[in-house]
């Protein structure tokens, strides 16, 4: 097993957190619309079962990368919200190419968050 013993707490924490954010190894929010028209309960419903599933309505040959979502905006009004943000968990890309996911959905990254800081003990 790896020595976790550090010269300083800082180091010790380093060695222990190894960078961890608490939100997974990986958590990207993001933006989901429906081309500015209103999302339901339905297209919300088939987005998460696309991302979910790495579903694609696209004609090319890729599938994109698969997602769990973590959490859903609470400020989303069904029938009346044309966005709504998701916090989504994964290792891969995510597609930002209409139709992916879901027909006419579109998706923004709004941001990304990584095990990837250290140092800052």
């Amino acid at each position: 097993m790896a020595d976790l013993t550090g010269t300083t707490v800082a180091a010790n924490y380093e060695q222990i957190n190894g960078g961890v954010n608490g939100l997974g190894g990986k958590t990207v929010i993001i933006t989901m619309g429906m081309g500015g028209g209103a999302i339901t309960e339905a297209n919300l419903a088939d987005f998460v079962k696309g991302i979910t599933s790495g579903a694609s309505l696209q004609t090319n040959d890729t599938t994109p990368d698969v997602f769990t979502v973590a959490g859903i905006g609470n400020d989303w009004d069904p029938g009346v919200s044309t966005a709504i943000e998701l916090a989504i968990q994964g290792t891969g890309s995510v597609s930002t190419v209409t139709g992916d996911y879901l027909a006419s959905a579109t998706v923004a990254v709004v941001t990304t968050f990584e095990d990837t800081f250290e140092g800052a003990a």
